[in-house]
């Protein structure tokens, strides 16, 4: 056997068969392994730490050697996994505070694939095909909004003339979402895919707000192991709001999984169909009501009260 450890090298640029056998072999995983430190900058330190250093745990640096511009970032999650306690730094309640209602917490789904499918489209562009928005009319008070595209058709044009009924029957406010920048993404290409509503979607895209990097300043338990994935707080914050207890769609790579059955394979029985399309809905209306539990616990004011089929 190598004297090596596993590692990237055993996943690329192929898997290797014996990996398997060598896995046995690798020295114990710390019970806080240095790779927590998030993101990539987090990352390169982390392996810089181990290489020089030979650091293995996120709890061997000093303060001084968590470096770099998420410093006291870094910081925080080495205190959490020392302490087994979660993190909580004041001011995320006045940083909501400063927004209005209506408040919108939006999520869309999309599809990229190698060969499009759809006249116009790149390979490996994504194309939304479902979106949620919980809408909160005034604190407390909730409205829902939906889009879903069954259809095999291309469904971008369908998603934002949904999107005007949905959005624009209320007043202006705050569109909240979880990694802008998958959002942001979306609406520039649509805006570009349909430049005659050009000006409906620049709005949208203006408006937008980033619940992450609010999360990230302000939140973290050792559980959510590195991770800031709106996946990984939810079961802090709300434990009963369990992705794993959903019915054939858990996350993203699922919703595309089911969209390709429902929406492009031949002779697929009705019934499972239907069964796809209420599968996703209840995904994708989780997503964005996940986002309501998120700016709730950080504003400080208890669980929100979900309305029946929200």
């Amino acid at each position: 056997m190598p004297d090596v450890k596993t590692g990237k090298q055993c996943t690329s640029p192929y898997n290797c068969p014996y990996k398997a056998l060598c896995e046995p072999l690798d020295p114990p995983r710390p019970e806080h392994p240095i790779e927590l430190l998030p993101d990539a900058a987090g990352k390169k330190l982390a392996n810089k730490l181990h290489l020089t250093k030979g650091y293995t745990s996120i709890l061997d640096p000093t303060s001084d050697e968590l470096q770099g511009a998420q410093a006291d970032l870094y910081f925080r999650i080495q205190q959490a996994h020392r302490t087994g306690q979660q993190i909580v730094v004041p001011g995320a309640d006045e940083v909501l505070a400063g927004y209005g209602y209506p408040r919108y917490y939006f999520d869309f789904e999309g599809i990229d694939l190698p060969v499009p499918l759809w006249t116009g489209v790149r390979p490996y562009e994504q194309i939304p095909f479902q979106w949620s928005c919980h809408i909160e009319r005034a604190p407390g008070v909730f409205d829902h909004g939906e889009f879903l595209d069954l259809s095999g058709n291309d469904p971008s044009l369908a998603c934002i003339q949904q999107m005007q009924k949905v959005i624009n029957q209320y007043d202006n406010g705050p569109i909240f979402v979880y990694f802008a920048t998958y959002e942001r993404g979306r609406l520039q290409e649509l805006k570009q895919r349909h430049p005659q509503y050009a000006d409906l979607l620049q709005p949208y895209i203006d408006r937008l707000v980033d619940l992450l990097p609010i999360v990230k300043q302000h939140f973290y338990h050792p559980s959510m192991q590195g991770s800031f994935s709106i996946k990984k707080v939810l079961p802090v914050i709300a434990p009963d709001l369990d992705y794993g207890s959903l019915d054939e769609v858990h996350d993203g790579t699922g919703a595309q999984v089911a969209y390709l059955k429902a929406a492009l394979e031949p002779h697929v029985p009705a019934q499972q169909k239907a069964e796809t399309e209420s599968n996703l809905r209840h995904y994708c209306r989780q997503d964005t009501w996940a986002m309501v539990e998120v700016a709730y616990f950080l504003a400080g004011v208890g669980r929100p009260v979900r309305p029946y089929g929200m």
